[in-house]
């Protein structure tokens, strides 16, 4: 038997079908996108004075340009506002952070910072001490093979006006990229300085008689932890550690010191991530 369904039926199935039109936006960056190339001058930003509102989000489209052949690629803001760093398929976000003490891979450094106890060294230590002026990232440049898209949303309370800044630069550690293996660590003395400016960056040092070590980080980024291991990078028999800011290191002739971020996913600029290590000397020599 057939069934005939009825004008106001199909007036209704007419109505559903139409709410269910639901139009897809494609992936990918927003049409406003501002496309801008980098450069090698930290102090010229390559787009300024774009005024953002509270939670307002800018996309910009980046050519590596001068800096493709750098050692590391910046990417900082004027503002401690929210930043992403998204690759050419604008797929996920590669790093993050929200303010200029620390970086992470992926969205984690948008989550609240960790207090940090209060305590310094000398800015001295490193061979370029860079503090970011707001939100920063820092990329190998060997791993940006092309152009990569920056998100910023403020996340304040107030309008800003917003400078971005693109750069490429030199290792702030000037150990880098030499001290990455126990096969390249540099021997301690009575004073030495690294930084860990890239997520994933290890430092390793060597110890070339017994003794004890002093191990000084800075404040307001990420924390900063040392280890002994032997020349294949397994810990030490003992007294492993880890060993944190303004902790003595005993250490024998031979063994290593691998300094790293206690989070492996974070790192930050040599002002917010540096380190002093060296052997104490006894008091009159």
């Amino acid at each position: 038997m057939k069934r005939v369904l009825s004008l106001s039926a199909v007036i209704v199935i007419a109505v559903v079908l139409a709410a269910c039109n639901i139009t897809v936006t494609p992936p990918g960056p927003p049409s406003n996108t501002i496309s801008v190339t980098a450069n090698l001058d930290r102090l010229t930003p390559v787009h300024q004075n774009t005024s953002l509102s509270p939670g307002q989000t800018q996309v910009f489209r980046v050519a590596p340009g001068s800096a493709s052949n750098a050692q590391l690629i910046y990417v900082e803001l004027n503002h401690d506002i929210e930043l992403e760093v998204l690759p050419q398929s604008y797929q996920s976000v590669i790093f993050s952070a929200n303010d200029r003490s620390r970086f992470s891979s992926g969205r984690f450094g948008l989550q609240s910072t960790a207090a940090s106890v209060e305590h310094d060294v000398d800015s001295q230590a490193i061979a370029k001490s860079i503090l970011c002026g707001g939100s920063c990232v820092i990329q190998r440049g060997s791993s940006v093979t092309g152009e990569f898209y920056v998100r910023v949303r403020n996340d304040s309370g107030s309008t800003v006006s917003l400078n971005l800044f693109v750069y490429g630069d030199v290792f702030g550690d000037g150990s880098e990229p030499d001290n990455d293996s126990t096969a390249t660590a540099l021997a301690i003395g009575s004073f030495n300085a690294g930084a860990i400016e890239t997520v994933g960056d290890v430092d390793f040092w060597f110890a070339q008689t017994n003794g004890n070590l002093s191990f000084t980080t800075v404040a307001n980024g990420p924390t900063l932890e040392a280890w002994k291991v032997d020349v294949s990078g397994n810990l030490a028999p003992s007294n492993a550690g880890p060993y944190l800011h303004g902790q003595t290191i005993p250490v024998n002739a031979g063994e290593f010191i691998r300094v790293w971020t206690r989070d492996s996913r974070f790192a930050a600029s040599t002002a917010r991530s540096r380190y002093d290590i060296g052997y104490l000397v006894p008091a009159g020599q």
